[in-house]
Formats: C-alpha cells, structure tokens, sequence
C-alpha cells in the first residue's frame, strides 16, 4: 500500500526495509522516528528506544506520546476537531496541517547542525526517561515491601490477639 503511494509520487528518500529479528539493526539504519498516532497511546516505549540511539523523534501529542518525549523532539498538535467522524483515522483531509508540520519538521532537521543538536538532545532525554522510570520503579518496590511487612505485622498481631 505504501510502496505503490511512494512510487508514484516519486519520494525517494523513504525506504521501506524487510523485517529484522534485532531492534537495533533498525534503530542503526534509522535517521528520525516518525510516531503520527491519532490513537491515544498509553506511553510509547518506541519513543524512549529510539531516542536512546539518537534518533530524533516527531510524534503526535495525543494519549502519553507527551510523557514518552520527556521534553525531547517535536510534538505535533493533532487536530481533533472532526474525531468523532467515522472516518476521522482514515481521512487524511482531516489531517493536512499535521502532515504540513511533520514535513517542515522534518525539513528543518536536513540541517546538520540542527540534526546533531537534537540527536545530542534525544539520547539525554532518553537517559533521564530511563532513571525516572528507574526511580519510579525503586520508590514502587520501596512502598509493596513497606506494605507487606505491614500487612506481616498487622496479620501477626491478629494471631497474638486470637491466641490471649
């Protein structure tokens, strides 16, 4: 469906490659991540990945994209004006500017400079996603075993009391 659209209207810095088994053949061959979701995703994760090998990152602001950027690369407000059509998530008529916006975006990261700066930008915010996420994990991990030993305490205090 893609490759006949790319043909015909002549883009030719688009590739499509065949599948890999390992990620990071992909994320080497990749310049920038596109993630144009109209979709409220729950976080991302390909955003993180991405940004972790240096790849600059366009996305949609919808669902948790915004959390999943961290602050690093390029949201792009969706115009949700007609989402409750039917065909509001196949219509592209609906999402020109958005298309428009994707296209400058990527136009300004051709820039080399600017290319580096936000490949430099993508690996630090991918760094500080991954030690929030750590941080989050630990401070979880922290607060179940303060409730288990909680939960020990107050089960073993229950017995005390049956048994006097």
């Amino acid at each position: 469906m893609i490759r006949p659209y790319l043909e015909r209207h002549q883009i030719l810095n688009v590739q499509i490659d065949e599948r890999y088994d390992d990620i990071d053949t992909t994320y080497a061959e990749t310049a920038i991540l596109l993630v144009p979701s109209l979709w409220e995703e729950p976080f991302g994760r390909v955003i993180v990945e991405a940004m972790s090998f240096g790849i600059p990152v366009i996305a949609n602001d919808v669902g948790g994209i915004k959390e999943a950027m961290n602050g690093g690369g390029f949201l792009i407000d969706v115009n949700e004006t007609y989402k409750n059509r039917v065909d509001y998530y196949f219509n592209v008529r609906y999402h020109l500017s958005v298309i428009d916006r994707y296209i400058k975006t990527i136009c300004l990261l051709d820039n080399l400079e600017v290319y580096e700066k936000e490949s430099q930008i993508s690996l630090a915010t991918a760094a500080a996603t991954e030690k929030k996420g750590s941080d989050y994990y630990d401070e979880f991990s922290a607060w179940l075993k303060r409730a288990a030993a909680g939960s020990k305490s107050a089960a073993k205090r229950g017995s005390t009391q049956k048994q006097n």
